[in-house]
């Protein structure tokens, strides 16, 4: 597998190149935490393998933290991403947004 990485890791931190759905609790052995970045995106793809989708984003992830969880890790993160798509109405979305910011 190639790296994606245009310069090198810093040896400090440990990469784990493995599907996400068949992280183990060995994996996480000695570590303090995870950036779990691992998911498909875009609409296409999830509408044409929703199953598929469905596994890795929400299955597997659930399955991760629960793991990091039972390993006594300090920290985990999620990275998540948002796609909008088509025509919007601006005022209508800051209109939302205040209404939103004053039910906090």
């Amino acid at each position: 597998m190639q790296s994606a990485f245009l310069c090198p890791p810093e040896r400090r931190y440990q990469r784990h190149a493995k599907d996400v759905r068949d992280i183990a609790l060995e994996d996480l052995s000695g570590l303090g935490a995870i950036i779990h970045l691992a998911a498909l995106s875009n609409d296409p793809l999830g509408e044409m393998a929703p199953n598929l989708t469905e596994e890795i984003n929400c299955d597997a992830t659930i399955r991760l933290a629960t793991l990091a969880k039972q390993s006594g890790m300090a920290a985990s993160s999620n990275s998540s991403s948002q796609s909008m798509y088509g025509v919007s109405s601006t005022d209508q979305e800051n209109l939302t947004r205040t209404r939103a910011r004053k039910n906090r």
